[in-house]
């Protein structure tokens, strides 16, 4: 035991290991996840490992007849961090170390679950401080800022709501982006005077050069929304003055005259994408490694969920166990506050009932063993057992569309899904879509439903009651399953 006490040895080597790490070791590197990677990453593992046992022993609580997993615990994290940070190591390096354990216990541990034991969670890393929403327009010149600060303020009970007051935070930040946009063509062109005013800056040849830059690279869409964004940043920065020439150069709109052609885009059949879904699932239930069962199930519900039902990522992201996702008889209701909806309207709906035994593992099981410690309640979570972000959501869509259909696409793609196929599985009733995806029949008509009736009839001439089992052999062509039997 010697080789743990000494101070001076302080990445032990595996033959120095005690018994049953070694034991434990040998016996993992026949599992998944340590063929899957390289000698030199197991290299890098083991002296990871080895830094972690070195540490223990010289703080005396290396119990060799305890099992790997039984030793780690929050406390014994701490110390070892502590012990790290007082040797001088360096954030990189402690996040490396962590990095290694939390590698060499997928390997000596494989049912047991340390997602708690990761980087991000234990030392914070990359994340910074929350900025102030006036970091947004800090580099603006000061009377921008100034008349800026003054357009959000919404006014006393008896004034009239300013146009700011009235736009979604997101629609605010797009403005935001817009007119810093505008500020950097200025100032690359020798054109921003800091002194004059917003509106002063306006002028027929600044805004002409402006359309000529814009239109020099970029779609007819982007330089119609570019233009809207500067707009809408005067009627901000300059309530009473009229800037409407900006959209409507001689009375005709920027649409009319530029045309926007949509990209043509592949409409997968809401059923092939549900049994996707459901598919992940069975998958995921025969992955031995438990952190990549965890998160395939995980994903393979969402993705379901978002078949079925076509909510949108932020909505998707906001649910919370209890309040907005609830057990309703059979089925789950997931109810969507306003705020949390584009068109700023109350939406809810059931889960398919076929889901509602999937959705109960995913909370007793999947979801229980991500989320340690206190439960914040979110029902998405991601890895870290932290809750799962817009961005993690939309990257886990493009990452698994493209294994799955070898072409890649986000979220949004289930709502035009959704708005294409269901009126065609359901022609009798033509408001299906609308309903479910919380918009007008007229936005299905216009951004969603474009299929002809030529398309119709060589496409879906099928009808609603095609039967599961014909669609699982749908998705089983398009995916190269097998067919279930």
């Amino acid at each position: 035991m010697d080789a743990f006490t000494s101070t001076q040895r302080r990445l032990v080597p595996l033959a120095d290991w005690p018994a049953i790490d070694r034991t434990l070791w040998e016996a993992g590197l026949a599992g998944a996840y340590a063929t899957g990677s390289t000698a030199q990453m197991l290299d890098a593992i083991v002296d990871g490992y080895g830094c972690w046992v070195g540490v223990m022993a010289e703080l005396g609580q290396l119990d060799g007849g305890r099992q790997p997993s039984e030793r780690f615990t929050p406390d014994a994290v701490t110390r070892f961090l502590e012990v790290l940070r007082t040797r001088g190591n360096s954030i990189r390096t402690i996040r490396t170390r962590l990095s290694q354990l939390g590698l060499a216990l997928r390997i000596l541990a494989p049912q047991t679950s340390f997602t708690w034991l990761h980087p991000r969670k234990l030392l914070r890393l990359g994340e910074r401080p929350a900025k102030r929403p006036e970091d947004q327009w800090a580099g603006w010149p000061a009377v921008d800022r100034q008349l800026w600060e003054r357009g959000l303020v919404p006014g006393d009970i008896l004034d009239e709501a300013n146009y700011a007051s009235k736009l979604r935070p997101a629609t605010l930040k797009s403005i935001i982006t817009g007119y810093r946009g505008w500020l950097v063509f200025l100032t690359a062109n020798d054109l921003l005077d800091p002194v004059v005013s917003p509106a002063e800056r306006v002028t027929r040849t600044n805004v002409r050069a402006y359309f000529r830059y814009l239109r020099d690279g970029h779609s007819n869409a982007s330089v119609i929304q570019r233009m809207s964004e500067l707009r809408q940043a005067l009627r901000i920065l300059h309530p009473d003055a009229d800037f409407k020439w900006l959209t409507s150069p001689r009375g005709r709109s920027l649409e009319s005259l530029m045309p926007v052609v949509p990209k043509p885009i592949q409409i997968i059949d809401t059923k092939v994408l549900y049994e996707w879904g459901r598919s992940m699932m069975t998958q995921a239930a025969e992955k031995a490694d438990p952190e990549h069962r965890r998160l395939e199930y995980r994903n393979g519900l969402l993705i379901a969920i978002f078949a079925a039902r076509a909510p949108r990522v932020k909505s998707m992201a906001s649910l919370h166990l209890g309040t907005t996702a609830l057990r309703n008889g059979p089925s789950y209701r997931l109810i969507f506050a306003h705020e949390d909806i584009k068109t700023n309207r109350h939406l809810e709906y059931d889960t398919p009932m076929g889901l509602s035994v999937a959705i109960d593992h995913h909370i007793v099981a999947m979801r229980a063993e991500l989320v340690t410690g206190e439960d914040h309640g979110w029902f998405w979570v991601n890895q870290y057992g932290e809750p799962l972000s817009k961005a993690e959501i939309g990257d886990m869509i493009q990452r698994k569309s493209t294994e799955a259909f070898g072409k890649t696409f986000g979220p949004h793609r289930f709502r035009h899904a959704l708005g294409t196929t269901a009126p065609l599985k359901d022609q009798a009733h033509p408001g299906v879509a609308a309903a479910i995806l919380g918009i007008s029949g007229r936005m299905v008509e216009q951004h969603y439903n474009r299929a002809t009736q030529a398309n119709v009839a060589a496409k879906f001439g099928s009808s609603l009651e095609k039967s599961r089992a014909e669609h699982r052999i749908l998705a089983g062509r398009a995916f190269g399953w097998e067919e279930d039997s």
